[in-house]
């Protein structure tokens, strides 16, 4: 309880009437809070070469799980050397937080690691990378189903989007 003195009580009263209700997107920022705590408990991020030890620990959340395959930031600025990743990677977190997917986030290296021929992840028979961006449909085997070049060809976010949703739509069981 708060005590007023007698004499301000008429300046307390004009001030309730005449204060402005409180503004209601005070909820909408708690919703959005929400949906990025669940992004960020659904999400995880991995170099290449901890590809074992990230799929550990996706597949201890919940299904169904997916691994995106995406290019490092560049040193110099900051932001992905690969266009497409950036255009596309957005994308695929986006629609893997609405859907309730969980999803890893594997980094293949600088582009001249990426660019090899001999890249662990160009080579492994059960991956086969052949780009980047790339999304695959993980089970406790390794990956179930592969998206491919149809997320490379994606010309904008929007299409993105699109190619996302629909390859989370056709592999979730």
């Amino acid at each position: 309880m708060i005590r007023v003195p007698a004499t301000q009580t008429r300046n307390l009263t004009r001030f309730c009437q005449t204060r402005p209700p409180l503004p209601r997107p005070l909820k909408r920022n708690l919703a959005v809070q929400v949906v990025n705590r669940k992004m960020a408990e659904a999400s995880l991020s991995c170099s290449y070469t901890d590809l074992k030890q990230g799929v550990d620990k996706l597949l201890q959340l919940p299904g169904p799980h997916y691994v995106v395959f995406l290019a490092d930031n560049s040193p110099a600025t900051g932001v992905s050397w690969c266009p497409d990743c950036v255009r596309c990677g957005p994308a695929v977190k986006r629609v893997c937080a609405d859907q309730g997917a969980s999803l890893l986030e594997v980094l293949v290296g600088q582009r001249e690691v990426w660019k090899d021929p001999q890249h662990p992840l160009r080579n492994d028979p059960a991956i086969k990378l052949g780009g980047v961006p790339d999304l695959m449909r993980w089970g406790a085997e390794g990956p179930t189903a592969k998206l491919g070049v149809a997320l490379e060809k994606a010309g904008s976010p929007a299409e993105a989007v699109a190619v996302v949703a629909k390859f989370l739509l056709d592999t979730k069981c």
